[in-house]
């Protein structure tokens, strides 16, 4: 299971992504998202559309992102 980073650099990197969803040359966004390893939700639909990944993928990548994240909290 790919993470949401991994996810972006395999489609080509961020600016491939945000190249692929059609925002702004100089919204940064994307490049966030890779540094955070986090997609926002909104952006599922697209991405699977595009085919670069799927919904279930990225659900279950954010879930485990979290599900780490507690476990870290709780250590």
């Amino acid at each position: 299971m790919r993470t949401h980073s991994e996810i972006i650099k395999d489609a080509g990197g961020w600016r491939a992504i945000r190249d692929a969803l059609k925002l702004s040359t100089e919204d940064a966004k994307v490049k966030f998202w890779f540094f955070r390893d986090s997609i926002p939700c909104e952006y599922w639909k697209a991405l699977a559309d595009l085919k670069l990944t799927t919904v279930d993928e990225l659900a279950l990548a954010a879930h485990r992102r979290r599900y780490l994240r507690e476990r870290e909290r709780a250590a």
